[in-house]
């Protein structure tokens, strides 16, 4: 298996480094310590001995920023040795039937096309699947604009339900990570707070597709004992105060600054049912 796992970490090296400013890669299970392993592969071209081996097989997914399109990629436990191409599968919150479809008989193309290539899933993702998301972005992105252009009748329309997320882990204290996340929220319209130091808390609300594009931004980037404590949609009871809540984000410093927050929210169970704020915490 060893000969095996090291040409498939051979191939995620080549397209980790080859991953351009606002496109994303991340491990679909085990992010962290697929992470490390693939660190560590980089550093000392050696394999860990099995216990220390996340759950095969491989499964990743890539991205663009401000695009909504997951492509997840799944290395069969016997690839390139016996099974010679990766799966793959296209999921979108925005995708319709004819989109899917589209996307699923393009990647068949170019999967038989990289089928004769010593590193296929390498050729897939790095030289077509990220240009194909960028392509496909930029002609989203120039429909909207032509769509917002045109006069449109007044409709009323159901507002888009509000969603929230909760990360602990256990410190946060780099200036780097704090500045990103506070480029992402201004850039993606949502909300909430990083309680900085140790331990480190992070809470966001805001449109689903938002909030779920800086839950998976966070989960990029490497932090110790990041654990998701959830994502979910903010009950229907809360959804409307929630929206009369003036939008804006903050640092904090103390875990009774965090109860503090959720209570002016109206949310204080969702951190003390979680054991944070109760004695003992900080």
């Amino acid at each position: 298996m060893s000969t095996t796992l090291e040409r498939q970490l051979e191939e995620l090296e080549l397209i980790r480094c080859s991953v351009m400013p606002g496109e994303v890669l991340t491990f679909v299970d085990d992010h962290d310590r697929w992470l490390a392993l693939l660190d560590r592969f980089s550093a000392e071209r050696t394999i860990p001995a099995d216990d220390d081996i996340p759950v095969l097989p491989i499964s990743f997914k890539v991205w663009v920023e401000g695009h909504d399109l997951r492509v997840y990629v799944s290395l069969p436990v016997d690839y390139p040795e016996v099974s010679k191409l990766p799966n793959v599968a296209v999921k979108g919150t925005t995708i319709s039937r004819a989109e899917q479809d589209r996307w699923t008989s393009l990647i068949r193309e170019r999967l038989q096309e990289a089928s004769d290539n010593e590193q296929p899933t390498y050729n897939l993702v790095a030289l077509n699947l990220f240009p194909l998301l960028h392509e496909d972005a930029e002609k989203r992105s120039a429909e909207a604009t032509s769509l917002s252009s045109v006069s449109l009748t007044d409709t009323p329309t159901s507002p888009e339900p509000l969603f929230h997320a909760l990360f602990t882990s256990h410190h946060l204290v780099s200036p780097t990570k704090r500045r990103n996340m506070q480029s992402w929220t201004a850039s993606l319209n949502i909300s909430g707070f990083a309680k900085v130091g140790y331990p480190g808390v992070i809470y966001a609300y805001g449109p689903k597709d938002a909030v779920e594009d800086f839950v998976d931004r966070v989960k990029a980037m490497q932090w110790l004992a990041l654990r998701l404590r959830f994502l979910d949609a903010l009950p229907e009871e809360e959804q409307d105060a929630s929206k009369a809540v003036e939008r804006k984000w903050g640092e904090l410093h103390k875990v009774g600054e965090v109860v503090e927050e959720m209570r002016r929210l109206g949310r204080e169970k969702y951190v003390t049912e979680l054991g944070i704020g109760t004695s003992g915490s900080e």
